[in-house]
């Protein structure tokens, strides 16, 4: 889903940082990939939707870890909706307080992240794709992220798209 300057979906997306992996190579000392999460207000629950690694300059990766590391947590909070395979765990976990603005190629079903399940699978939750990262959202709570519903409509109407339009398997 690129929009016409072929930059992803049109929308950014208010997306939660939930944990961090250590960074490698030229990010040893820094965070490598963020763990990022939605907000279902029905459940008053986080809900992983993808990891995220690109759209960061050399600063931004700097002041983000300081900015992060001030609300690391021992553990994930019981309202943390995550796979937890072994790959899928970050290293270090923060507590639910930054949003960040972040664009996607698109929406896909996902057996490892947590967003919005049961709405378009019944045990798969959804994922957004090519996830890059734009800003920190100073102005927002995690709370008023984007939200799990939000999740399921984005990635319906893609959906709905991509089948030219047929309604016909859409019903409610």
């Amino acid at each position: 889903m690129l929009d016409e300057d072929g930059n992803g979906m049109g929308d950014s997306l208010d997306l939660v940082v939930l944990g961090a992996w250590h960074g490698k190579g030229k990010r040893k000392g820094l965070y490598g990939n963020y763990l990022l999460a939605c907000y279902n207000p029905d459940s008053e629950e986080f809900e992983t939707i993808s990891k995220i690694g690109t759209g960061f300059s050399e600063e931004a990766l700097e002041t983000v870890k300081e900015e992060l590391d001030a609300h690391i947590i021992e553990a994930p909070r019981p309202y943390y909706k995550y796979n937890d395979g072994d790959k899928h765990v970050p290293d270090v976990w923060f507590d639910a307080q930054v949003v960040w603005e972040v664009r996607c190629a698109d929406f896909t079903v996902s057996p490892v992240y947590q967003a919005a399940v049961g709405l378009a699978d019944d045990t798969k939750g959804i994922s957004v794709r090519f996830p890059r990262y734009l800003r920190t959202r100073d102005d927002r709570k995690a709370t008023t992220a984007l939200s799990s519903a939000d999740v399921y409509e984005y990635y319906r109407n893609q959906a709905m798209l991509k089948n030219k339009g047929d309604k016909s398997e859409w019903s409610d």
